[in-house]
């Protein structure tokens, strides 16, 4: 089965403030889709309600045609891998051993890791460029080596479907390239349907299929990318910093890196 987000009529609100109200759109597996707005939009929490974290306050959300609440915690991890803007690692623990963490909802209460679940984790950090890191304790990382331990751990969990916050921050621009790749073919080639917030429009342009744009004071947008970033669009939402945007090319440039 392909996977699937029905959103309907969706209302989500933090304390007096109203991130959305009335939002309805589909989502399916072999998209790729941006998250798009300007800081304190609420992108982190449409996502974290999707994720079941924050709760929302009218509509309704469905995973593969089944109400969001009915699906029980393990059955939902292992549908929906999450990865959260910010995670502390505050025990010593090999980076083998915090990627392994993803794997746990496949692993029966009384059991321990099998070869398999090894060679899962071992083959995402090759992927990652951390096979040689495996045995270092994550509390000696770089802040995009943390990074990229996290995005491992979401990996490896092999969830449907992937939300992501910010995963790109903190990584050089060769592994924002190279992570986004990979993530664009899980989509193409895997069919797994993908959530990630970026700050980068020239990543949305050049990887993502389709767009969830936040303005500040409109209704939120969504569709396939060309469709829904235009000049236009992208005034509303980063109406204070709309020189980035490179006048009458309808497009931004990010260079070949292959």
């Amino acid at each position: 089965m392909v996977a699937e987000i029905h959103i309907d009529s969706l209302r989500v609100t933090v304390g007096t403030r109203t991130i959305c109200d009335g939002l309805s759109f589909s989502a399916h597996g072999g998209q790729f889709w941006a998250v798009l707005g300007a800081n304190g939009r609420g992108k982190s929490t449409l996502l974290n309600t999707i994720a079941s974290i924050h709760p929302f306050s009218a509509g309704s959300i469905q995973l593969n045609g089944k109400d969001l609440q009915a699906w029980s915690p393990l059955e939902r991890a292992r549908l929906v891998s999450y990865l959260p803007q910010m995670e502390a690692d505050s025990f010593p623990s090999t980076v083998i051993e915090s990627v392994m963490v993803g794997r746990h909802p496949h692993i029966s209460r009384w059991s321990w890791e099998s070869d398999g679940d090894a060679r899962i984790c071992n083959s995402v950090l090759k992927q990652l460029d951390l096979d040689l890191f495996e045995s270092r304790s994550v509390l000696e990382l770089s802040g995009g080596e943390r990074k990229r331990v996290a995005i491992a751990r979401t990996l490896v969990q092999q969830a449907e479907i992937l939300l992501l916050d910010e995963p790109l921050s903190h990584l050089d621009v060769s592994h924002q390239i190279k992570i986004m790749k990979h993530f664009q073919s899980l989509a193409q080639d895997q069919k797994k349907l993908i959530f990630i917030i970026l700050h980068d429009i020239n990543m949305a342009l050049r990887f993502c299929s389709h767009v969830l744009l936040m303005p500040e004071h409109a209704e939120l947008m969504h569709g396939e990318t060309t469709h829904i970033i235009s000049s236009e669009s992208l005034q509303n939402v980063y109406s204070h910093s709309f020189h980035l945007w490179q006048q009458g090319q309808n497009r931004f440039y990010l260079p070949e890196l292959d």
